[in-house]
């Protein structure tokens, strides 16, 4: 037999270096691949691989990034090793990383180290390695080359992964690269949640290569290993894998390997370290070789002589797998394939795994602390590295923690120290969840506000430290009382305005008494006159509703049309022959109604619920309608016999409860689950969030829950269904209502209903539909209930949801969906109603699960791939020019209207323009503040020299001075910015200076000035952040700063386009110039300068026409260089350019321009592709076209250590390529962050208001090391900077102090000493919380010093000086003593006493408006159509309007009057005679308006009918603002923020979307415009004017209509064609509208040049396919909008335009689309005026080539 011995290969093998992503089904949706070490916000695809990888500053708070020792770095190592992030500082740091599926899924996790001499120390570290609170393994690192990689497969136990590195003071730990990859659930199943690779070996491997993705699916690495005494067996043909879970790579299951001598057996062994190690073995097969039929391969497989699998015969091109069952363990572990008596033919394998157990038995943190202390990191911005478990490890835990540590149980934080850690606002109910807490130290930190009551009930508490806040307020009692006993030690010092004794209150006690007393007395009066008022009218009340005492009213309740008698149900039932259920109400029984199948729900004797609930009922499902609450079809109110019945819609799959409880025997599937789920959610949804006021359902549970055919679920039982305030206040009510295990345990004991208590109800509801069991059930082990809560919260504690999800459901169901329902339903069970979601963020949740489910288990789509992106690098190839000296001035379409041209050095006010280019310079004087005006040395000025290189402004004072430009255009736009730089020895030293340029906060680049002739050109394109532009000149202590011309060109929106905002310039070249003056303005609209530049060899071609430069060509190229292109003499030979950069990481972005020249011959052609580095970057062969411009420029930038762009002929080609310019841009990435934007408009404020002058100009606190004089900052990680200290001392300040100070949000000290200031001292100083110092001495300051700053100056908290300032009064005998006690002794009691008798007043006002309703009330005319309740007599509405006095507006119906009806304003719409609409649009919308209710569309309050003198009138809630069209039309004088209409355009949707999908039928309104949406006072919109509504048929069918109603321009194009109505009519006439919004403009115009109308959607697409947004937004707006926003909006709306309704959305999907708008607004302020956020595109692409696709 041939063994083995593998102890050599285990001790040599450390893997082979490879990139890294986690794949999932062969793409990469579900890996993340990280690259430690290098810069925030980088990534790139691997060039092997092409797994992207991005930068490690997202997952980490610590450590230093590094790049190993260049001699390491070769060509064959992934660039992944180059780079490393080591952590120097602290015992254990920590990767957090939230992977794309949680809690539940199985991930392999792989680290990977390769050491590199990065610290120049030449000695590779030795530390451990931790997953969560577990050690993973330990890395030891031979040496500087070897690569390390740790592997584990690991069942996650929440729903992120923490990879930690604990320093063991044996060198200082670092990473390379972490990945994650998403297995399957089925594969590698143990009982272990982790094990860690062992070994992975491709045992047939043809080469030396590993194997990984894309050829493994999972992107597992597996190592060649071949034997000497081996010989390999290989197939061409394809292996099939039966096992398809593990699916080994095709490649590797293609070769075996096995004994050269056919007799002996195959063995492998190996000896562990430890014999107790526990090994998981996996062993695949795959017969390669078609075997004879007289040959047999057979064998059996042995473990340590103990057959494991008997006769195994290896499948033709099929894989098998073999495994251990159990782990195996012991010194020796020997596999022996041995080949049975019959076996012809010896054993062969194809590969191996071994995985060794790794068992977590440190528990991790109780998940209640965990939740906790994250909170409190999150909410005070926590800096102090906490990432990874807080406890444990037991050694590690995190700084300033302690915890508890107990057999068995999770570690609990006990002691927490945040004293000095900067925490502001108040203290956060999140410290209340640490309940095992015994030490809390928040001390000399900003707190604010009350000192919370539930720090008394932290019992374990015996320390707390609340010294040096701002907390107010009285102490809490049971804090006082334990303090007192001594079980807590309590430290309060440095809080002045904390009330700890009985020296806060009045200290008199008679005049305190007599407050109280008078106050008492006058409030009981009032009250007790307006209990008794109120008695009385509800007794009046309720005998005139009931016609008696104890009568009450037979007939309809509300409407005629749905009322039936006794006698009907009983017909309707066929005398109650068949029941369908029972409840608490009574029994329900099955009907038919006008052929339909109805249920009939009666009202029995004996029933619990009564005449109220009944009502209730009747009256809500009256109000309201959605798809997915149950419908009422009647109803019967006979008081005698107490004959009362409901009659529903038949919902024949009965309720959810039958299928859970296994009523019904039909198992409900997973994805049938989370639909029911959905649909009820969305019920509630409706009734909290679509209905004014929100209705509380009160009683939801599974038997509430009803199913149809369909298994579409419907809310049912609104009988304890309760409205609450808008105001989203709580709702004391007089009684709990409810059903035992789903009541809101909150709700039962407070007493207060809101809608959370249907969401808890909710949750309890998801529990069940997860688990399938009840929501109570008997303890097996105590004789006790259990809630189902309390069930799933044990075996979430465990990590196991195989064991909560329901058993009948088997396997059949996503894990990481099943986690995701079961933490929603826990969260909405949560006994707390601040921590429940909404059911607008439940629906939000199961949407997605459903989607996922319907989409095929939850899987995502593959990912995309960007294409190889074009890259350029400095050096070599292209001569070192220094830019030829020439004008300078920004252009926008060939004006200078977007130029700022500054010469810098001629005197103020002096301007000219250049000769050659006739650019208008002006004066530097204007836009900066320092330095002196110098003339070059005239033996310099020559003839050839531009004008603005004759004087220069130096700058010999100040390390950092800057020049302060305003363009023409501001925030979020393009601009070209270029500086010069020519010494021409002014100075007289003879010595050219050297010194740095900033953009901003940000360094640009050094400038290096070789002598005094040098030229010296920075040009940068750079998208603005704010509407200023700083350049700034930093002295390096080389020589003085100095500049000879700035200049600034606006550029388009959509030419160089990148993911960066800005690129520096590395070359421009004309490739075919003529002569040997650069090219610029008026040549080049944009005034870029192309340097000329020639081949040796090549042949330069002239166009005698004019080239045309393609405008669609946002680049546009000067034409000048265009008319030339250079092509090789040799016409077999190919364009090169190459080139090497000085720094290989520098990424670079590629533009080249062709035109063909030369008119072909017909058998000429000319075509060719483009490489790079011998790979192709372009899909297809290009061919330039006859005098016409094409740009071929790459969107992701390249870098490496070499470049070399080739333009290779294709084979058809006769003609050699050509290319006419060229242009390289390196990217500068801008990564400081500038000063917060509330200091700086604060401080610019104080420096235009008292003119100061301290060259205060660039950014206030950037760069770190060069701040404005006398004002210091502070500098945290990854915030913005702060201003700290400003001394504005003897620096001429007059007036008053400005109320720009307040704006220092975090000024610790404050200056303003030996000034003339005057006025009073402002009391907002007392209100700088960080105020520590303010010195005010030496002004003339007057009045009283603020009480908060005399406080805080006596409890030592603020050091505060005010000498020298006569007139200011800062002692007690300013203040008036008694006058404000003596004032309360009488305001106090005559406020309550007015209160009460105002009271008296209302109710008495109240009771005679009710009685006058009751005597007016009633029907008249021709009668109701729907119901009587809201029908009002012509001569009502006559006097509701006040003889019709005031119109409001007017339409195709008639006029809309102004009127008042119960105190409250109402429109009124009369229809005219003259109306195109009638009796037929006038009944529609009452129908309509009756039957729907949404807090977006308009409310119907009532209607007139008379038929007689065509009477007919609507009655609408009164919506003071107009209608959108007044707004858009310019009617209305004030402009909409951007804001304001993305919100006006999502209330509108929601109004649509409520009728097209929460409406049984669907509802298309068919007359969608800006005159049809009506906005209320608070700026929120509702859709009106249902006349031409119409119904649409549920299956989804387009209905044909009769007559085609609409408005034109508004009117879908599809249903006027084909007269088909469906849902998405209405979408179309939405993005009409939402086109007019986002424009300004009308929908349709006369054309200017053709004099034809012009539709809004054409005009809008024309200017989209420029790329240019700023030409489409309204202009009224000013550019203050998001461009990403605007795109957004815009694409949105032209989706809803489209001529075909297939490729429109709906209106749900638009309604998510603007939510995501409006949220974002709202976070960012309205509108952060960035540049926009585009679409990806193609990796090369031609701009209006043909060839490319045209990218915006």
């Amino acid at each position: 037999m041939v063994r083995y011995n593998f102890l050599p290969l285990i001790a040599f093998a450390s893997f082979f270096a490879l990139f890294v992503l986690l794949v999932h089904a062969q793409d990469q949706s579900d890996f993340v691949s990280i690259d430690c070490g290098i810069p925030n916000g980088s990534s790139y695809n691997d060039e092997t691989t092409d797994i992207k990888y991005v930068s490690d500053a997202a997952f980490v708070e610590s450590g230093t990034i590094h790049s190993i020792d260049p001699k390491f770095e070769t060509s064959s190592l992934e660039k992944q090793f180059q780079n490393v992030r080591s952590f120097p500082q602290g015992k254990r740091n920590c990767y957090d990383v939230q992977p794309t599926q949680g809690k539940g899924s199985m991930y392999l996790i792989r680290t990977r180290f390769m050491y590199g001499n990065y610290d120049s120390l030449g000695k590779a570290p030795d530390f451990d390695l931790y997953l969560g609170a577990n050690l993973w393994d330990s890395v030891i690192i031979d040496n500087a080359t070897t690569i390390v990689t740790k592997e584990i497969i690991h069942t996650l136990r929440s729903d992120r992964v923490h990879v930690c590195l604990v320093d063991k003071d044996k060198g200082t730990p670092f990473l390379s690269v972490l990945e994650l990859r998403l297995l399957k659930s089925d594969i590698y199943e143990t009982p272990y949640e982790s094990i860690m690779l062992y070994r992975r070996w491709d045992l047939g491997a043809l080469g030396d290569v590993p194997i990984r993705y894309k050829d493994d699916m999972y992107d597992r690495m597996w190592m060649p290993v071949t034997f000497s005494n081996y010989r390999v067996l290989s197939t061409n043909l394809t292996i099939e894998s039966d096992i398809t879970a593990f699916q080994p790579p095709r490649v590797i299951m293609s070769t075996a390997s096995t004994a050269l001598n056919a007799s002996l057996d195959l063995g492998i062994f190996w000896k562990p370290v430890i014999p107790s190690w526990k090994f998981y073995v996996y062993m695949y097969f795959a017969e390669v070789e078609e075997i004879p039929s007289n040959e047999t391969r057979e064998f059996s497989v042995i473990w340590n002589d103990k057959i494991m699998y008997d006769n195994f015969s290896p499948r033709f091109l099929h894989t098998d797998r073999l495994y251990t069952q159990i782990p195996v363990t012991g010194p020796i572990h020997d596999f022996v394939f041995k080949r049975t008596a019959k076996s012809t033919l010896p054993p062969i394998i194809n590969a191996m795994e071994m995985y060794r157990v790794n068992e977590f038995l440190q528990s991790p943190t109780d998940q209640q602390n965990v939740d906790a202390i994250m909170r409190i990191k999150s909410k005070y911005g926590v800096k102090k590295n906490w990432l990874g478990d807080p406890c444990a490890p037991v050694n590690y835990p995190w700084k300033d923690i302690n915890c508890s540590y107990v057999d068995d149980e999770s570690p609990k934080i006990i002691s927490l120290n945040l004293s000095l850690s900067g925490l502001t606002g108040e203290i956060d109910p999140a410290f209340s969840n640490l309940t095992s807490i015994q030490k809390l130290d928040i001390s000399n930190n900003s707190l604010t506000g009350k000192v919370p009551d539930f720090l008394g009930n932290l019992h374990n508490l015996t320390e707390l430290n609340l010294e040096g806040n701002k907390l107010t307020g009285a102490l809490p009692v049971k804090l006082l009382e334990r303090s007192r006993s001594g079980s807590l030690s309590l430290r309060l010092g440095g809080n002045p305005d904390l009330c700890v004794s009985a020296s806060c209150q009045i200290p008199d006690l008679k005049t305190k008494k007599g407050v109280y007393i008078i106050a008492l007395v006058a409030s009981i009066v009032g009250v007790l006159v307006l209990v008794i008022a109120l008695a009385l009218f509800l007794l009046f009340k309720k005998r005139r509703r009931n016609g008696g005492p104890s009568s009450i009213r037979s007939g309809p309740l509300d409407t005629t049309k749905r009322y039936y008698k006794y006698a009907e149900v009983v017909k309707v039932t066929n005398n109650f022959e068949r029941v369908l259920g029972q409840g608490g109400f009574g029994k329900v029984y099955y009907g038919v109604l006008n052929d339909d199948q109805v249920a009939v729900k009666m009202l029995s004797e004996s029933s619990a619920q009564g005449y109220k609930e009944f009502r209730a009922e009747v009256e809500l499902l009256l109000r309201v309608h959605h798809k997915n609450l149950t419908a009422l079809i009647g109803y019967c109110n006979e008081v005698e016999g107490k004959k009362m019945a409901l009659i529903y819609e038949f919902m024949a799959n009965g309720t959810l409860g039958d299928y859970l409880s296994g009523k019904k025997s039909y198992v409900l599937s997973w994805e049938e689950r989370l639909q029911i789920s959905l649909d009820s959610a969305q019920g509630l949804e409706y009734l909290h969030n679509g209905c004014k006021p929100p209705i509380v359902q009160r009683d939801v549970k599974p038997a509430n829950i009803l199913i149809n055919e369909k298994l579409q679920a419907k809310i049912a039982d609104f009988g304890l269904s309760r409205s609450v305030a808008l105001d989203g206040k709580n709702q004391e009510t007089t009684a709990v209502a409810g059903t035992i295990g789903y009541l809101d345990p909150e709700y039962h004991s407070t007493q207060k209903l809101s809608e959370k208590s249907d969401v808890y109800s909710f949750g309890v509801v998801l529990l069940e539909v997860v688990t399938g069991q009840p929501v109570i059930s008997r303890s097996t082990t105590a004789a006790e209930n259990i809630h189902i809560t309390d069930q799933v919260e044990l075996l979430l504690s465990r990590g196991d949801i195989k064991r909560i999800v329901d058993p009948q459901l088997g396997k059949r169901f996503d894990a990481g969906s099943a986690w995701k329902i079961t933490e929603l339903a826990m969260a909405c069970a949560s006994p707390s109603s601040k921590n429940r979601p909404t059911m607008s963020q439940v629906v939000a949740e199961l949407k997605e699960s459903v989607s996922r489910a319907r989409a095929g288990g939850d899987s995502s789509s593959s990912t995309s791939f960007t294409e190889p992106a074009m890259t350029t690098y400095e050096s070599g190839m292209f001569p070192q020019a220094s830019f030829f000296a020439v004008l300078v001035l920004l252009v926008h379409a060939q004006d200078q209207s977007g130029f700022v041209s500054i010469d810098c050095g001629i005197p103020d006010d002096s301007s000219y323009n250049d000769e050659t280019t006739d650019i208008k310079y002006i004066s530097d004087a204007a836009f900066v503040e320092s330095g002196t005006i110098q003339s070059i040395d005239t033996k310099f000025q020559t003839s050839s020299l531009e004008k603005q290189f004759q004087n220069v402004r130096s700058f010999p004072e100040g390390k950092r001075n800057c020049y302060d430009v305003q363009p023409p255009r501001g925030k979020g736009f393009k601009y070209l910015i270029r500086t010069r730089f020519m010494y021409g020895n002014y100075d007289n030293l003879g010595k050219a200076p050297e010194f740095d340029l900033y953009l901003g906060v940000n360094i640009w680049d050094s400038v290096i000035i070789d002598n005094a002739t040098t030229i010296v050109t920075k040009e940068i394109i750079y998208t603005l952040r704010s509407d200023r532009v700083h350049v700034c000149l930093v002295d390096k202590g080389r020589g003085t700063p100095f500049l000879s011309a700035l200049e600034l060109r606006l550029l388009k929106s959509d030419t160089y386009e990148t993911h960066y905002s800005s690129m520096m310039l590395f070359k421009r070249w004309d490739l075919g110039g003529l002569g040997n003056l650069p090219v610029r303005y008026k040549d080049d609209v944009y005034d870029r300068i192309w340097i000329p530049l020639r081949f040796p060899r090549y042949t330069i071609f002239n166009a005698s026409l004019t080239i045309d430069t393609n405008t669609n060509n946002g680049f546009q190229p000067a034409r000048f260089v265009m008319n030339t292109a250079t092509s090789p003499e040799d016409l077999s030979q190919d364009i090169i350019l190459k080139w090497e950069p000085l720094d290989p990481t520098w990424k670079y972005y590629v533009y080249m321009h062709f035109a063909e020249v030369v008119e072909l011959p017909s058998n000429e052609t000319r075509e060719f592709t483009v490489l790079l580095n011998e790979k192709s970057i372009n899909m297809t062969v290009f061919s330039p076209r006859y005098l016409y411009t094409d740009t071929l420029f790459v969107q992701n930038p390249v870098s490496g250590p070499k470049l070399e762009f080739r333009l290779k002929s294709s084979a058809k080609s006769t003609l050699p390529p050509i290319i006419n310019a060229i242009e390289t841009y390196r990217v500068n990435e801008f990564l400081q962050s500038p000063t917060d934007q509330q200091d700086v408009d604060a401080i610019v404020r104080i420096k235009s208001k008292y003119g100061v002058k301290k060259n205060w100009l660039g950014d206030p606190c950037a760069p770190k090391f060069y701040p404005w004089k006398d004002i210091n900052c502070s500098y945290v990680d990854n915030e913005p900077l702060r201003i700290v200290s400003v001394n504005l001392s003897l620096s001429g300040l007059t007036g008053e102090i400005d109320p720009a100070f307040s704006n220092l949000t975090l000024i610790q000290k404050l200056d303003l000493s030996n000034n003339s200031l005057t006025g009073k001292v402002p009391d907002f100083l007392g209100n700088l919380h960080n105020l520590t110092e303010l010195n005010l001495e030496g002004n003339k300051l007057t009045g009283d010093l603020p009480v908060k700053l005399l406080e805080r100056s006596k409890n030592g908290s603020l050091l505060l000086r005010y000498g020298g300032n006569p007139d200011l009064c800062v002692s007690a005998s300013c203040k008036i003593t008694d006058d404000k006690t003596k004032k309360s002794v009488y305001i106090i009691p005559l406020i309550a006493s007015v209160a009460g008798v105002l009271g008296l007043v209302i109710v008495v006002a109240l009771f005679l408006q009710f009685k006058k309703r009751l005597r007016s009330g009633g029907s008249g005319g021709t009668g109701p159509l729907d119901t009587t309740k809201r029908y009002y007599k012509y001569s009502e509405v006559v006097k509701i309007t006040n003889n019709f006095e005031r119109v409001l507006g007017q339409g195709g119906f008639g006029k809309v009057y102004h009127g008042v009806l119960n105190d409250d304003q109402v429109a009124v719409k009369i229809l005219s005679e003259s109306s195109t609409q009638g009796y037929k649009e006038f009944r529609a919308e009452v129908e309509i308006l009756l039957r729907v209710h949404h807090k977006n569309l308009t409310a119907l309050i009532g209607y007139c009918h008379e038929v007689k003198g065509m009477k007919m009138a609507l009655i609408y809630e009164f919506m003071a603002n107009g209608t959108l069209g007044d707004y858009l039309s310019g009617k209305k004088s004030y402009v909409l923020s951007w804001e304001e209409r993305l919100q006006i355009s999502l209330d509108s949707a929601q109004g649509l979307e409520y009728l097209h999908s929460g409406c049984k039928p669907p509802i298309v309104q068919r007359d969608v415009k800006p005159a049809n949406i009506l906005i209320n006072e608070s700026l929120q919109a509702k859709i009106a004017d249902f006349g031409l509504s119409r119904s649409v048929a549920l299956d989804g069918k387009n209905q044909d209509s009769t007559a085609v109603a609409g408005t034109i321009g508004y009117l879908d194009p599809e249903y006027h064609s084909t007269r088909k109505l469906s849902e998405k009519s209405d979408v179309y006439s939405f993005g009409v509208v939402l086109l007019e919004v986002v424009t300004g403009q009308p929908v349709i115009v006369r054309s200017r040049t053709t004099a034809e109308n012009k539709h809004i959607t054409d005009r809008v697409g024309e200017l989209l396919s420029t790329g240019n947004i700023r030409g489409i937004v309204d202009p009224k707006l000013g550019g203050r909008f998001d461009a990403g926003s605007a795109w957004k909006i815009t694409e949105v709306a032209m989706a809803c335009a489209s001529s075909s309704s297939k490729n429109r959305p709906t209106m749900s999907q638009v309604v998510a689309e603007l939510k995501e708008s409006v949220s974002k607004a709202r976070a960012s302020g309205g509108y952060s005026g960035t540049s926009s956020s585009f679409t990806t595109e193609p990796a090369m692409t031609s701009s209006d080539s043909g060839m490319f696709p045209q990218a915006r």
